[in-house]
């Protein structure tokens, strides 16, 4: 199990990567009035992955330990799209830089530049989304 957990975090574009794996076991009497009618034994096994990537955090469960690499990845792109989330903060200041720099020329400038990250924000996005689900069906 920790040849395969090294393994499945090696090369992956995170600062930090956490894996915690729980298995758990059931059993299950059931009786109709007095008279025993099924017994079973469950055992099941899964976990959470936690990622810190680029500064953002992100999380992904899993209830089958054949998706193990898979979460790995789904929680570092899950942390980067979070971190672009965040982005409100980001833009603001860039925004005012780019007026400072371009105060005395036509304002009309600010506005397409405006145009142009929001642009630029929604491919980032699409392209995220894309990532995850390419990664979720492989």
């Amino acid at each position: 199990m920790r040849d395969r957990l090294t393994n499945a975090m090696r090369g992956r574009d995170a600062d930090y990567i956490e894996v915690r794996i729980e298995e758990g076991e059931a059993s299950r009497l059931l009786f109709r009035g007095q008279e025993l009618e099924d017994v079973a034994r469950t055992v099941s096994m899964g976990g959470c992955v936690r990622a810190l990537a680029k500064g953002g955090w992100g999380f992904a469960s899993f209830n089958d330990l054949s998706s193990l690499e898979d979460m790995i990845g789904l929680a570092t792109v899950d942390a980067i799209n979070k971190l672009i989330g965040q982005k409100d903060g980001f833009l603001t200041i860039l925004k005012e830089n780019i007026e400072t720099v371009i105060s005395e020329t036509d304002n009309n400038i600010v506005s397409e530049i405006d145009k142009k990250l929001e642009e630029l924000q929604l491919l980032l996005h699409t392209l995220n989304m894309k990532l995850a689900i390419d990664i979720m069906l492989t």
